[in-house]
């Protein structure tokens, strides 16, 4: 069992995970199932639901995001880590900047219930091989508390196997500011992540077609309601690190630009850098 640093850690998100959709991105219940294939049909993800809690969503996967950080904070320590991770659920809601009162415990252990329940079918991370992957979001949690005063006495979470991979193996990881916390939008979220993931740093940015963006969303909204979501968020510019703009194609489909934002990216590192403390021995 992994035991979290104690203090915050810069924050990182799964590289694979950033670009395919995974999660719902709307926190009503859902139970309709996730259907994604690339392009060229090579790659595939196929998302289920636990019909009693429902599917993950982008708000429950920053448990993730912070498991993520823990642990890659952990690898480039030097430290010993697992799949099992173990921590005081305080530290967990601070860092992905959740208040802490005991609607808050309640309302996490009903996403760590969603996550367990959602099912992954996919082969990304099978590079030069055949191989297909299913896993939970999170295999398994425990929440010990006391009898008498039930206060929380730590709680324990497993992550899948491939995501551990894709963290201490793969290193496939990348850098995001906690301003994405901050996003009350699902559709934000998941924009900022695609950007994060294939936009990165390149002067030019990446372009996709709003049909692209639909398809790959995984949403269950008609794509005319879906567009009018995104056309939100390009409106109201508030993406951490990236400029959104809406241009039209040779053949006059919307297309949505990503563009790294110096100025932006500049105050993210500024206001969320932390300073690694790793605990005593």
């Amino acid at each position: 069992m992994f035991a979290a640093l104690l203090a915050d850690v810069p924050l990182r998100d799964d590289k694979e995970g950033m670009s395919v959709p995974l999660v719902s991105l709307a926190k009503n219940v859902r139970t309709a199932p996730i259907e994604w294939k690339s392009s060229d049909g090579t790659r595939y993800v196929r998302v289920t639901a636990n019909l009693s809690h429902g599917m993950a969503t982008i708000w429950d996967y920053d448990i993730l995001i912070w498991a993520i950080s823990q642990l890659n904070a952990a690898v480039e320590a030097g430290r010993e880590v697992s799949s099992t991770l173990r921590f005081h659920p305080y530290d967990l809601l601070r860092g992905i900047r959740r208040h802490v009162g005991g609607k808050d415990y309640l309302e996490l252990e009903a996403a760590l219930n969603r996550l367990t329940g959602t099912l992954v079918e996919t082969n990304l991370r099978s590079a030069n091989v055949r191989r297909r992957s299913t896993f939970h979001l999170l295999e398994q949690w425990e929440h010990e508390t006391d009898e008498n005063t039930g206060e929380s006495r730590g709680l324990s979470l497993t992550l899948p196997q491939w995501i551990l991979e894709g963290v201490v193996q793969h290193r496939d990881v990348l850098a995001i500011p906690a301003d994405y916390f901050e996003l009350s939008s699902g559709i934000a979220r998941w924009i900022y992540r695609l950007a994060r993931r294939h936009a990165g740093k390149q002067a030019t940015g990446w372009r996709f077609t709003m049909k692209e963006l639909h398809a790959r969303s995984g949403s269950t909204r008609e794509l005319k309601d879906f567009a009018k979501d995104v056309r939100k968020v390009v409106a109201a510019q508030e993406v951490p690190d990236y400029q959104l703009d809406i241009v039209r194609s040779e053949t006059g489909e919307e297309v949505v630009r990503m563009v790294r934002d110096s100025a932006k990216a500049k105050v993210s590192r500024r206001k969320d850098t932390p300073k690694l403390k790793l605990p005593q021995a």
